[in-house]
């Protein structure tokens, strides 16, 4: 095998991580959108505004619940 081909594949290979590379950071920023959510969700049902009177417990419940599966989700934890 001739140095120029060991050149060539080296050169592929590199160009494939990159592009592996890429796919990974599109993911990441995918998953960063998607816990924002997650968080905004939490935050918003932790804190019932005036008009949901008495009805605020569940709502704290399950916005607490979102903030656990969040910083899970931060984490890198698998659930369930």
């Amino acid at each position: 095998m001739s140095a120029s081909t060991i050149a060539e594949e080296g050169g592929n290979v590199v160009g494939q991580v990159v592009e592996t590379m890429k796919g990974i950071n599109e993911a990441s920023q995918k998953i960063s959108d998607i816990i924002s959510v997650i968080d905004g969700i939490a935050f918003q049902t932790q804190h019932p505004g005036p008009e949901r009177g008495g009805r605020g417990s569940p709502c704290r419940r399950a916005g607490l619940g979102l903030a656990v599966v969040a910083s899970e989700v931060r984490a890198g934890r698998a659930l369930g």
